[in-house]
């Protein structure tokens, strides 16, 4: 699996604010982005997994997009955080603070990314019987994956 064509795909939206006071009138568009990734060489031959759970968050879950979208491996563990994009901190008049993504994050496809996330596509949680055994599951899974192609 490997990137075969120059990366087009726009994910990361940021609104193009024209009013300061943030109406319904303030943002009149996004401007989407993305990585525009060329097609480089050499590639990995064979079978690749990519590791991920609820800890995978933002530039994690960008590289991860690229996985899911254009399918360059197994994607094992279990969803990511679905909390993708810059943050925006804007401290209040009583002195706390409020933190928000400050873009618009979508999937490839145009779909909902937030709170979602990348799911896997060979789903594994660890279990407390093998984390008490001191076994790593979700790597065990992604190392079986990869190997079935050797046989």
């Amino acid at each position: 699996m490997e990137l075969t064509r120059p990366d087009d795909s726009r994910w990361m939206n940021v609104a193009h604010v024209v009013r300061p006071d943030h109406g319904s009138t303030a943002v009149v568009g996004w401007d989407a982005v993305g990585f525009g990734l060329p097609v480089l060489d050499p590639h990995i031959p064979g079978r690749i997994a990519f590791l991920i759970n609820a800890d995978t968050a933002s530039y994690g879950e960008s590289i991860m997009g690229l996985v899911e979208h254009y399918r360059l491996g197994a994607i094992v563990g279990s969803p990511t955080a679905g909390a993708n994009g810059n943050f925006v901190q804007i401290t209040e008049p009583t002195g706390c603070s409020s933190v928000f993504t400050g873009m618009r994050v979508v999937k490839s496809d145009g779909s909902r990314f937030h709170l979602i996330g990348i799911q896997p596509t060979i789903p594994v949680t660890p279990t407390i019987a093998g984390i008490a055994a001191g076994r790593d599951e979700v790597l065990e899974a992604a190392l079986a994956y990869v190997r079935r192609a050797a046989r």
